[in-house]
């Protein structure tokens, strides 16, 4: 995010969405302080699966610390949503809005056109099948190649623990035709 000159924040972000084939790749991060010229840097080794063309497929949960309508295209657009990323999986007593956006891919081939159906996304315990607090939502979709999926969760109740933020997508008999998982630790002393 932009900020005026006179604001202080503790924080850098920065993101940049790198179309990239499926293949094996290592990922270097160099940071250099220019104050005194001092650098760290980082590699590790990613390996990429690739999308498939026809079968029904969850794109990785992107945590959230804010989602917004878009008012114009920039660096944290997509599917006309400003998304300020959570940059790893950890909400502190300060963050009790839980924030995510997916994308389901496919759909289209899966459904009849213009069929609808449905993607579920709760909160569970890391340990446990049942819902935590009645953390659950439903969102009615049509069949189209990319469903973008951008929600919110109040988390201020929510105790401190590890959990795991579950979407599903089901048919119009409610069968679960795919899931996907996502963990995230929850502070709330």
């Amino acid at each position: 995010p932009e900020y005026a000159e006179d604001d202080f924040h503790d924080d850098i972000l920065d993101l940049k969405r790198i179309p990239i084939t499926a293949n094996l790749f290592d990922f270097e991060f160099i940071a250099t302080d220019l104050t005194n010229n001092k650098s760290i840097n980082n590699r590790v080794s990613l390996e990429l699966q690739p999308f498939s063309k026809t079968a029904l497929e969850f794109s990785e949960v992107q945590f959230a610390n804010s989602l917004k309508t878009s008012q114009e295209e920039n660096t944290f657009s997509k599917s006309g949503v400003d998304i300020i990323p959570n940059v790893g999986n950890f909400f502190n007593k300060n963050q009790n809005i839980l924030g995510f956006y997916a994308e389901l891919y496919n759909a289209n081939l899966a459904f009849e056109e213009n069929e609808a159906f449905l993607i579920d996304y709760a909160i569970y315990p890391e340990n446990s099948t049942d819902v935590i607090n009645n953390l659950r939502h439903f969102q009615r979709a049509n069949a189209a190649s990319v469903v973008p999926i951008a929600q919110t969760f109040d988390i201020e109740n929510l105790p401190s623990g590890n959990y795991k933020l579950i979407l599903s997508c089901k048919n119009r008999l409610n069968e679960v035709l795919l899931s996907k998982e996502a963990k995230f630790q929850k502070s709330n002393p």
